[in-house]
């Protein structure tokens, strides 16, 4: 009954830690995360840019007409 309490124990430490530490590293401040996270959403919007343009075909010129459209 005792190794089954610490058993339970030591899985109910190993869950609050992984709560209160999160999945950042240990040395990343909450200026880091921040900017992390504003780099990946400035990434992931670029790239629902790029994926419409290939979506709408509008990532290469056209070649049904032999004049240059602008």
């Amino acid at each position: 009954m005792k190794i089954c309490k610490a058993v339970l124990l030591s899985m109910l430490l190993c869950v609050v830690l992984v709560n209160v530490t999160g999945c950042s590293n240990l040395g990343e401040t909450r200026a880091e995360a921040s900017r992390r996270y504003e780099r990946i959403l400035r990434i992931n919007t670029n790239q629902i840019g790029h994926d419409l343009d290939l979506i709408f075909m509008m990532d290469k010129p056209s070649t049904l007409t032999p004049m240059l459209v602008r």
